[in-house]
């Protein structure tokens, strides 16, 4: 029997890609993320009702995970250490917004057409897998890709677990670009990226076990809400985290202001 995907796409309940999971047409739960690639699909033999994924491959060791992403890593590096981020135009403005040397400590990876890769590093400094999104200018279109996915052993961190070796306040922020841009203003704080408003698990959580952290997520519904998941996430893993209250932080500013908004603001008025 064959059947229909809808034509939207939600959060996958996996990996959490916002607009990942496509639902099969008329069948709750089943469906299949384009991200991760986790599936969910009937059991009509069973109980008619949707039945759970098969467990995942074991993860990748670091090590084969990022001799295995190294051409591609190579590949989409070429333009930082040429010092050349005007191929893609988020580079360009990520560059001028902060500094060369702060794309390449983040190791942001750069193609034509707007593509961009967040190389996802462990807590030892190993690129471990790759988010690959498209941008135009600064804004986000399109789908997430994780180039290694989950059913193939590929581990999903937080963004910018790479500095965890140092001390220093630690501030967890929803997107990649907010984590970044903040770094370069105040470098002496650990900024971290979830990834999306509901993108951290207990696993996801577990490099942050007894560390204090701070939630400044996006000033939205959804981002308050996340907040709080994510916090609880937190704790399941041991964590210490503190949400922020971002309307006080920012009164008067329209939904979806965060971190990097401000900054950027500051940085024009200077």
């Amino acid at each position: 029997m064959t059947h229909e995907f809808e034509a939207r796409r939600v959060e996958c309940p996996h990996c959490h890609a916002r607009r990942g999971f496509a639902p099969l047409r008329g069948l709750a739960g089943c469906g299949y993320c384009h991200a991760c690639g986790y599936t969910v699909t009937p059991a009509y033999e069973k109980t008619g009702e949707a039945e759970a994924a098969p467990p995942v491959k074991k993860l990748l060791p670091a090590e084969e995970a990022e001799q295995m992403l190294s051409p591609l890593i190579k590949r989409s590096l070429k333009y930082l250490e040429a010092n050349d981020p005007a191929v893609n135009s988020f580079g360009l403005i990520l560059a001028k917004l902060t500094s060369i040397e702060t794309l390449r400590s983040w190791r942001v990876g750069l193609e034509a057409g707007g593509i961009v890769t967040h190389w996802m590093a462990d807590a030892d400094g190993r690129i471990i897998n790759g988010k690959r999104m498209r941008y135009d200018g600064f804004e986000r279109t399109g789908d997430v890709e994780f180039l290694l996915r989950t059913k193939d052993g590929g581990s999903q961190v937080l963004y910018g677990l790479h500095q965890l070796k140092r001390k220093g306040t630690i501030v967890l922020v929803e997107s990649e670009k907010t984590a970044i841009v903040a770094s370069h203003f105040f470098p002496g704080t650990i900024w971290l990226a979830a990834g999306g408003c509901t993108g951290i698990s207990k696993e996801k959580a577990a490099p942050l076990a007894c560390r204090h952290i701070l939630i400044a997520f996006d000033l939205d519904e959804a981002g308050m809400k996340g907040a709080k998941f994510c916090g609880d996430r937190l704790r399941d893993a041991g964590a210490l985290p503190k949400i922020l209250n971002i309307r006080n932080m920012f009164p008067g500013k329209p939904d979806g202001y965060d971190y990097a908004d401000w900054l950027m603001a500051r940085s024009s008025a200077e």
